[in-house]
């Protein structure tokens, strides 16, 4: 069929082993291949070289020939139905997520190999199925129909989502991922315009970096299970407005949501204890809330979150590592619970914070807990307190007033240095009592009013 450039449509009998080099040469015009055989046979027919004809021809298998006296049952390709183990189906308890409905595939239009032992077939209306066991990392034998690809469904059996696999698949709106696969590669899913939201299945235990980045993903959830999320994941979804967290994540790393300009909220849930560093960085987030069951928030965490309004803390919080919420100019109010007994350095530093309330229970106030707060003017330290630390309220230039509770018993050396506006401190025992305080290398108290028998409203 050399250079037959008008050429639309062949049929070709199942008993076909071998096309030859330049068979389809030149059929620029050639739309569809009708097979009168299975798509296993097609597979393994041995085709030549130089068959650009093919390249874009719609391949039909299992084509019955009119009037034929021995002819297959179908015209399309058989793919197997969706059992109640669905086919990447998952029942999410994750908050916000449902159970997915699988879409089914239509009239093959287009299928191939990707390895020796996955398979994948187009539809007509542009579902892309892939099946078989394994990895899929190779997306070059549908290449010249990515643009054609809108729903994908990743079959059970598929335990890896290679790099950049459905990078550039512009019109690709849908994905349903199976609860087998694993790893989720680096650009995955990069810059989709068209796909808004997606669930990763509990399965995924490995994540690549700038997964989704430049995507217009606007809602994840992450099932059940998964207990990582991986340096770089989601970073640069501009686009990401809310992420469902499960319960058994445990660890979030080195900047993993970050510039994600769109998230406002998140929650983060009860078991995540380990933290990476500027997690959030260049986010929109406003409030963030921590899950009961937390015991402590990371080393930089949250630094840099310059929209963040609101921290919801739990009562079963023990320890905030250095720079935990680092320039976050907006925060204002902050609440600490007293179960806290370990503070970082700079937890606040060059925040907006103007007041402190530490709730019942702290005992001792640790040295550098409050330290360089320049728009903090009021601190509220429990009943519970009997120790403030050396330097433990440090650098707050605009604090005027303190609150201490009457069961103090020693104030260290140096606590309110270059706090130099302070002007009051509310004592809630007698005069007798604060006399009776140990109090150590304070010269900022000299010129301060001390107002004893305060009483807490």
């Amino acid at each position: 069929f050399y250079g037959c450039s008008d050429l639309v449509s062949v049929v070709i009998p199942a008993t076909v082993e071998e096309i030859g080099d330049r068979a389809f040469y030149g059929c620029s015009d050639l739309e569809s291949i009708l097979f009168c055989g299975t798509e296993k046979q097609w597979l393994s027919i041995d085709i030549g070289d130089y068959n650009t004809g093919l390249d874009e021809a719609a391949i039909t298998c299992n084509y019955v020939i009119p009037d034929a006296t021995i002819a297959p049952e179908s015209s399309e390709i058989v793919v197997p139905e969706a059992t109640e183990e669905p086919t990447g189906a998952v029942e999410s308890t994750s908050a916000g997520a449902e159970v997915q409905e699988i879409p089914t595939l239509g009239k093959v239009i287009a299928f191939g190999e990707c390895s020796d032992t996955v398979t994948w077939s187009l539809d007509e209306n542009g579902l892309l199925f892939i099946s078989g066991e394994g990895a899929l990392d190779d997306p070059s034998s549908w290449r010249n129909r990515r643009d054609d690809v809108v729903t994908v469904v990743i079959d059970s059996g598929i335990t890896e989502i290679g790099e950049n696999v459905f990078r550039y698949h512009e019109e690709l709106a849908a994905v349903y991922i199976a609860n087998t696969v694993t790893e989720i590669g680096d650009r995955a899913f990069y810059e989709l315009d068209n796909l808004v939201s997606i669930i990763i299945p509990g399965s995924v235990n490995e994540f690549g970096e700038y997964i989704f980045y430049g995507s217009a993903l606007q809602m994840l959830t992450i099932e059940e299970g998964v207990t990582t999320i991986h340096e770089n994941a989601l970073r640069g979804c501009g686009e990401l407005e809310q992420i469902n967290l499960p319960n058994s994540l445990t660890t979030i790393e080195d900047r993993a949501v970050y510039e994600c300009g769109s998230l406002k909220s998140i929650i983060i849930p009860c078991n995540v204890n380990d933290y990476g560093e500027y997690i959030f960085y260049g986010s929109a987030l406003e409030e963030v809330t921590f899950a009961e069951g937390i015991t402590t928030i990371g080393e930089n965490a949250f630094r840099g979150c310059e929209d963040l309004i609101t921290i919801n803390l739990p009562s079963t919080l023990e320890s905030i590592e250095d720079r935990a919420f680092y320039e976050c100019p907006d925060l204002l109010n902050v609440t600490i619970p007293g179960s806290v007994k370990e503070y970082g350095e700079f937890i606040f530093y060059g925040s907006g914070v103007e007041t402190i309330i530490i709730t019942e229970g702290l005992e001792v106030l640790p040295q550098y807990a409050i330290r360089g707060l320049d728009d903090l003017t009021s601190i509220i330290l429990p009943s519970t307190v009997i120790e403030i630390e050396d330097r433990a309220i440090y650098e707050c230039k605009n604090l005027t007033s303190v609150v201490i509770p009457q069961g103090i018993t020693e104030i260290g050396e140096y606590v309110f240095y270059g706090c130099d506006d302070l002007e009051f401190i509310y004592y809630c025992g007698t005069e007798k009592e604060w006399l009776a305080i140990d109090i150590d290398k304070n010269v900022q108290l000299e010129d301060v009013e001390i107002i004893c028998n305060y009483v807490v409203e």
